[in-house]
């Protein structure tokens, strides 16, 4: 098969696949807390006010602890009149297909081998993929970063093209703004830039910092801190990392696959066939997945130890892993035999992730997914605050899904706890105090489990001396009397 006839292969099957998955979410993409952020944050752009969260304050809460560029992005797609929500699902359906494609591309360009199109139908319907591109996360926009850079240090490293180092710089430079990990990009591509000049790594460094210092330069000014995140030494729990490890897992479809897996990939390397992969390829992809261990270990070790090592926050370490795993199989796998069980391999690999892969989106299609779901857009209690007019201010324990769902901004509840650090929040009574003092209302969901670091009902109930409005079984609005 030509060039040209591989390219459009790949061209079609990532249509395909960004055509499928925007058919089968109908019902909207799953959104998280941290979606929630995003697409507050958007609306708020796009009203001129800043980057902030509304809060039931007379103006948004600066925000801190996310980037501005996903939000910018569908801020940028609101000005045509569409709805950062709606602006989510079509942008991310958009990166699903240039990811898709660029990652066949580049594995394409590094082996000359048809076997790129199996690549990209695998990753189409790979849990990694399919989940976070089918969420309202900034990570499909950090993944599409991901793959510029590798493509433009591949051919900085062939040529020393400046356009290639512009291409890298700028990668360098957005990374961050996308995701404070995505310092992991920055460093991998000094990294790889400075194997081959110093000056020019100097540059991407430059270019990479610049972008992040002037953001965090901004957050101490609006809001008094750098990215609303206290650095304390806590372990991981060891059920975080049985989590990540099934993760990881289900990336090779299973255990019995991954053993599978493993037995091929020694016999691979003992082949001793002397084809090896070119290393302007492997370098950036290889640093960059050490880079970004490091620095998941030092967040999970000193920020947010309520981070899940979940399908979302590993995807960009599966991309990078795949790719060069498929390169290296695809050079190194010469003999007839062993073709033949990675074709049959990739066989049972793509049955198997197709069935997950259905088994996905039949949820997101008819149950919808976190505030998308069913359970919450049915919600007695979310009606009861939709219907209701003249609270105007709402404390709860879920103020992500009031905004979304009831388009009423209210105020998290106190934090007895702080979630990052698992330390005692020493100003709880306080705050607690101060609500006392100006009154409102309490909007409980009973539905909200994964907040423990919030109080409970009970305890809020004594602790402000709540009188009860409606118990609405999901949960049940209370109204603070002022003292």
């Amino acid at each position: 098969m030509g060039h040209i006839k591989t390219y459009a292969c790949l061209a079609l099957l990532s249509a395909i696949s960004a055509g499928y998955l925007f058919l089968r979410t109908g019902f909207g993409f799953g959104t998280t807390p941290d979606s929630v952020v995003y697409i507050g944050a958007a609306r708020s752009l796009l009203l001129g006010q800043g980057f902030g969260f509304p809060s039931g304050l007379e103006s948004p809460s600066p925000i801190t602890n996310f980037p501005p560029l996903f939000p910018t992005a569908l801020a940028a797609i609101g000005f045509f009149g569409i709805d950062p929500l709606d602006a989510a699902r079509l942008f991310n359906v958009a990166l699903f297909a240039v990811n898709i494609y660029l990652a066949g591309l580049l594995v394409y360009e590094a082996t000359d081998s048809t076997a790129a199109i199996a690549v990209s139908a695998v990753m189409w319907i790979s849990p990694a993929l399919l989940i976070t591109h089918s969420m309202i996360w900034s990570e499909p926009l950090f993944l599409l970063l991901v793959l510029i850079a590798a493509f433009g240090t591949t051919r900085y490293i062939n040529n020393s093209s400046s356009t290639a180092l512009l291409l890298v710089g700028a990668t360098a430079f957005l990374g961050p703004l996308v995701r404070y990990a995505g310092i992991s990009l920055t460093f991998a591509a000094i990294f790889t830039v400075a194997r081959k000049n110093l000056k020019h790594a100097a540059v991407v460094a430059f270019a990479g910092g610049v972008g992040l210092v002037g953001w965090l330069i901004r957050n101490h000014f609006v809001a008094g801190d750098l990215a609303n995140r206290r650095l304390v030494f806590h372990l991981p729990a060891i059920a975080d990392l049985v989590f990540a490890s099934n993760t990881a897992l289900e990336w090779v479809g299973g255990l019995i696959l991954t053993v599978l897996f493993a037995a091929l990939l020694i016999f691979t390397v003992l082949n001793h066939q002397p084809a090896m992969v070119s290393k302007r390829y492997g370098i950036f992809l290889v640093s960059f997945a050490v880079v970004y261990l490091v620095v998941l270990a030092i967040s999970l070790l000193f920020g947010d130890a309520q981070v899940p090592l979940d399908h979302r926050i590993l995807s960009p370490l599966y991309l990078v892993a795949a790719l060069y795993a498929a390169i290296f199989i695809v050079v190194r796998a010469q003999a007839k035999f062993l073709q033949l069980a990675w074709v049959a391999f990739v066989v049972v690999l793509f049955v198997a992730h197709s069935w997950t892969a259905m088994v996905w989106l039949d949820r997101v299609s008819t149950q919808g997914v976190g505030f998308s779901s069913a359970q919450w857009r049915q919600s007695a209690t979310m009606d009861y605050l939709r219907r209701t007019k003249g609270m105007s201010q709402v404390y709860t324990n879920a103020p992500d899904s009031v905004y979304l769902l009831a388009g009423l901004p209210a105020s998290m509840l106190p934090r007895h706890t702080d979630p990052g650090t698992r330390l005692v929040n020493p100003e709880y009574s306080k705050q607690i105090s101060r609500i006392g003092q100006h009154g409102g209302f309490v909007a409980y969901f009973r539905r909200v489990t994964w907040r423990s670091y919030l109080p409970t009902e009970d305890r809020l109930t004594g602790e402000l001396h709540l009188q009860l409005l409606a118990d609405l079984g999901d949960g049940a609005v209370y109204r603070i009397p002022p003292r």
